[in-house]
C-alpha cells in the first residue's frame, strides 16, 4: 500500500478526495483537467473561444482603423482653427456589408438556405425573385450581351476590287 502511495506522488497522480461539479452549473462532474467543467461544458466552452478569438481580433483590427485616420484628421483639422469633420465612409461601409446575412432573399427576405440563386449583382434571391425583372437588378444584360456577341463575331468585310 506505501508503494502505491509513492509512486502516484513520483508520478504525479492524486486521487480527488471528492468529486467536483461543473461549475456551469449542469450537474455533472468536471475535473482539473478541463477547468472544472464537464466534457460537454468544456468543448462549448473551447467552441466559444475559437470564434471569439477571431471576432475579437477584427473588431481590434476595425477599431484600429476606425481611430487613427480620423483622430488625424481632427488633430489636423482642430489646429488649422476649421470644423472638425469625421471623413471614413469606407470603414463603416465595410463593416455595413459584413453585417448583411446571406442567406435571406434580398426583396422579401424569405430564407433562401442553401440553395438561394446569386445573382450577377451579388446579392442572393428566391425563386421568385431570382429572375433580373423580379428583383430590379442594377446590371444591364442587355448591353452585356450585345457586347459579347459584338466581341465574338468580328465583323467581316470583303477587300476593295480595283477596277482596270
Amino acid at each position: 500500500m506505501g508503494s502505491e502511495d509513492r509512486m502516484k506522488e513520483e508520478m504525479g497522480w492524486e486521487d480527488p478526495e471528492s468529486p467536483i461539479l461543473c461549475i456551469t452549473g449542469c450537474g455533472f462532474f468536471g475535473t482539473r483537467a478541463t477547468q472544472n467543467r464537464c466534457s460537454k461544458c468544456y468543448k462549448d466552452f473551447c467552441l466559444k473561444q475559437d470564434q471569439l478569438s477571431p471576432v475579437m481580433a477584427s473588431m481590434e483590427i476595425s477599431e484600429h482603423l476606425t481611430r487613427s485616420p480620423t483622430t488625424s484628421i481632427i488633430s489636423s483639422e482642430s489646429s488649422s482653427g476649421g470644423p472638425t469633420v469625421d471623413v471614413n465612409p469606407t470603414v463603416a461601409g465595410a463593416v455595413e456589408s459584413s453585417r448583411m446575412v446571406k442567406n435571406r432573399c434580398m426583396s422579401c427576405r424569405k430564407k433562401v438556405g442553401l440553395l438561394g440563386f446569386t445573382c450577377r449583382c451579388g446579392s442572393t434571391f428566391c425563386s421568385e425573385h431570382r429572375l433580373p425583372e423580379m428583383h430590379s437588378c442594377t446590371i444591364d444584360y442587355k448591353v452585356g450581351g450585345q457586347d459579347g456577341i459584338a466581341n465574338a463575331n468580328p465583323l467581316v468585310k470583303a477587300d476593295k476590287v480595283v477596277r482596270f
